[in-house]
């Protein structure tokens, strides 16, 4: 499964493509073995833009330049067929010109999937309302043959306290039946809510991990009385290769039985910062959401900001100290 994710925070997945939203005049955090390609706007002048695409290192794939007024980022991949990732953002005010979006969908001959933040209204994507960008884009998408991948929740909640429409997926016709999106239902300390699109692609073939003999916990006098017992069991043959397969077979029969093995079992791994507190704290504020969700006055809203804002104080400040009691131990 190849998972395509929209504003939110890197997370560790079997292939992975990233696009959010960031303050450009910030550093973004890239770990060695996540990250092969890495790109932000140069040219934002803002703090309020700035696009970017993650993938594993182990995953074959090339960057496409792309010459548009538009702020767009492209990514060939390959994973057994070749396909295209293109990350765009368009700012609200700037005019529109539904011809970069066509230039843009020019430039692939491959099956690809357009992801961003276009700030256009249109129903065609879930808006109650169309405006004069959403019916250009919505022109250019029936021109081109794009289909929508949205499934109509709102993407954004405004400043204005309303929700919008403004991320949309798109994907060409010949990959389209392979994709699948599900808008989350929680902000991830954004004000955009998460799009997880999956391409569904054949399955690989994965190795499971072999135990190892811990032989600093062996049981060596144990060991030493098996071998001489199995061996005593054993006929001798006269075959070389008969007696060899049985010296292999009474080595690893007493060494499963005195010396321990490691566990295979695969564990997920578990943040160092997390607690019980902030469990507590993280479904107080999305109990809050649902409900000013469903009620929509001042009040609820009140209540869900200030529940959010403690969730995100005190995860700051688990997060620092968790920091601080990793490093000193360092010298």
């Amino acid at each position: 499964m190849v998972y395509l994710t929209t504003t939110l925070p890197l997370i560790s997945l079997s292939i992975n493509f990233h696009h959010t939203r960031h303050p450009a005049n910030k550093s973004t955090y890239t770990p060695n073995n996540n990250v092969g390609y890495f790109y932000n706007l140069p040219r934002n002048k803002t703090a309020k833009q700035g696009i970017d695409i993650f993938i594993k290192k182990s995953v074959k794939h090339k960057q496409i330049p792309i010459s548009s007024n538009i702020a767009t980022l492209a990514v060939e991949i390959d994973i057994g067929f070749k396909f295209s990732v293109i990350t765009c953002y368009i700012p609200p005010h700037p005019n529109f010109n539904s011809r970069e979006v066509i230039k843009i969908a020019d430039s692939f001959s491959t099956p690809s999937t357009i992801l961003g933040d276009f700030n256009a209204w249109s129903s065609l994507w879930g808006s109650s309302s169309i405006k004069r960008r959403g019916q250009e884009l919505e022109d250019t998408t029936l021109a081109k043959s794009l289909v929508v991948l949205n499934d109509g929740q709102p993407t954004h909640f405004s400043t204005h306290n309303s929700f919008t429409h403004v991320d949309i997926v798109l994907s060409t016709a010949s990959i389209a039946h392979k994709l699948s999106s599900l808008i989350l239902k929680d902000f991830h300390n954004s004000d955009n809510f998460p799009i997880v699109t999956t391409l569904s692609t054949p399955s690989l073939h994965t190795i499971k991990p072999r135990a190892k003999f811990l032989t600093e916990k062996a049981d060596w006098a144990k060991y030493c009385s098996l071998i001489s017992s199995f061996i005593l069991e054993k006929a001798i043959s006269s075959n070389i290769n008969a007696e060899a397969s049985t010296i292999k077979s009474v080595i690893l029969s007493a060494a499963h039985l005195a010396i321990p093995q490691t566990n295979t079992k695969q564990f997920s791994t578990k943040l160092p910062y997390w607690s019980k507190m902030l469990s507590v704290l993280r479904n107080r504020k999305q109990t809050l959401w649902a409900t000013y969700k469903h009620n929509r006055t001042i009040n609820n809203l009140i209540q869900y900001k200030k529940a959010n804002a403690t969730f995100r104080k005190e995860l700051k400040n688990a997060k620092r100290q968790s920091f601080v009691k990793f490093t000193a131990y360092i010298k």
